[in-house]
């Protein structure tokens, strides 16, 4: 009786609905937003998983919403000292149970922009 589990049938897994099943951001009227299509489109041409895909697409509408609240519509205009703005935002943000970012979190979210304006 080694394996006395064989015999038993598995338990349906409940499927995991993270952040990809959530509304997605409307940034749609934003100057960044084709930018960020392109880019999207690129992910997939390239093989990335789906996963990487929501990640991405989901971390950079935060960032696109953000730089719609302080009416930054045009790439060009996104300098240095607007992403560490960005930074000291994600340092701050407190989720609403109260907590704070990670910063690991607080890393991928900028690495997110970084790979999308290094692209």
């Amino acid at each position: 009786m080694a394996n006395s589990n064989i015999n038993r049938p598995s338990k349906p897994r409940k499927k995991r609905q993270g952040r990809a099943s959530q509304l997605k951001i409307a940034i749609e009227h934003n100057g960044l937003s084709p930018y960020l299509q392109h880019y999207l489109e690129w992910h997939k041409v390239k093989g990335f998983s789906v996963a990487t895909f929501n990640r991405k697409d989901s971390m950079l509408r935060q960032f696109i919403q953000w730089c719609d609240e302080r009416d930054i519509h045009d790439p060009r205009a996104i300098t240095k000292p607007i992403i560490e703005r960005y930074q000291r935002y994600l340092f701050y943000y407190r989720r609403d149970n109260g907590n704070a970012l990670a910063y690991s979190s607080q890393n991928i979210m900028l690495s997110s922009v970084k790979a999308w304006f290094k692209w």
